[in-house]
């Protein structure tokens, strides 16, 4: 059959998920046949998709910058509102520089992060042939969710 390697990713996730419940024997089975057939692939993918040597060493110390300039909330954590922190305003001259310092001193890590990026959502858009073991509906768990049995649906059998 032929599936994107994003498709991959999403089964791989849902398989783990699902590995940490007990079902009957014969989804279980189904499961572990699959993830068998997907890890291969899974860690090239996973590979492939590694940061950029130096990216890491930027994004911790850009999430260094923005914690210390940011708002906290009575236990020192960050507040988070609409998934965002908030730099406080008088912080936000010495977070403008730091960031700009950050971007100075790492721009050709971030440069390649980026090109790494775009051919990694390249990569997760193809197509890739790969034999599947198809698991019966009937053998399905109640309770599994729409984003699972998405994610599972190619490997499906009515």
């Amino acid at each position: 059959m032929k599936v994107t390697n994003a498709e991959i990713m999403a089964m791989w996730r849902v398989i783990a998920e699902l590995s940490q419940h007990p079902f009957k024997a014969a989804f279980v089975h189904g499961l572990l046949r699959n993830k068998k057939l997907l890890r291969p692939l899974v860690e090239q993918l996973e590979a492939a998709s590694a940061p950029v040597p130096g990216f890491q060493r930027f994004e911790q110390q850009r999430v260094q910058l923005t914690v210390s300039c940011c708002e906290l909330d009575d236990n020192g954590q960050p507040v988070v509102r609409n998934g965002q922190v908030f730099i406080t305003e008088e912080s936000k001259q010495r977070f403008t520089a730091g960031m700009e310092a950050l971007t100075t001193e790492y721009g050709e890590e971030i440069e390649a992060q980026r090109a790494k990026d775009a051919e990694v959502q390249a990569l997760m858009a193809e197509q890739v042939e790969i034999d599947l073991a198809a698991i019966p509906l009937s053998t399905f768990p109640d309770g599994i969710t729409l984003i699972q049995m998405e994610a599972l649906d190619p490997i499906i059998v009515a």
